[in-house]
């Protein structure tokens, strides 16, 4: 487990949260693979595409009684990031996964585990609307066909996908 503030320096007053250290490892490297390169508020909304994921497999696991979401895992953060083919970063084969691996050392670190620590410890709404996917602007993947964009932050556009 983690408390808030260990990480980035920071500390709340009055209030103690706790985020699964796991969750928040898993959850920073897929924002250094996914964002790094992106404004503040474009690594935040990579996060909560995770967080919306892990929170729609919670509820269809409740209403299932299924003991996880074939795409997004079993309802953690971790699972949301590492179910296989949902980021590609993490994929086994992905050039960029050893990188991914020593992402800590990247200068871009600290601001993508302060992205990660906003989004987990809900200290600001979600700026992505309940999107569950996104691609940079200039991709058109057959999976966004017929959906539509929700938000647009930096290079990449957001959607909130329909059956």
């Amino acid at each position: 487990m983690w408390v808030p503030g260990s990480a980035s320096g920071g500390t709340r007053r009055n209030r103690v949260s706790v985020v699964d250290a796991e969750d928040l490892d898993i959850m920073c490297r897929t924002i250094w693979a996914e964002s790094r390169g992106e404004i503040e508020a474009g690594k935040i909304a990579v996060g909560f595409v995770i967080k919306e994921r892990a929170r729609l497999a919670r509820a269809y696991m409740d209403k299932t009684n299924s003991k996880r979401h074939a795409l997004y895992g079993d309802g953690s953060v971790a699972s949301a990031c590492l179910t296989p083919w949902q980021f590609s970063c993490w994929n086994e084969r992905d050039p960029n996964l050893p990188k991914l691996l020593k992402a800590h050392k990247d200068p871009a670190w600290p601001d993508c585990m302060k992205a990660a620590e906003i989004v987990l410890l809900g200290s600001r709404p979600s700026n992505v609307h309940g999107a569950t996917h996104y691609c940079r602007t200039e991709l058109h993947p057959t999976w966004a066909r017929g959906q539509k964009i929700v938000v647009t932050i930096g290079h990449h556009k957001f959607y909130k996908l329909t059956d």
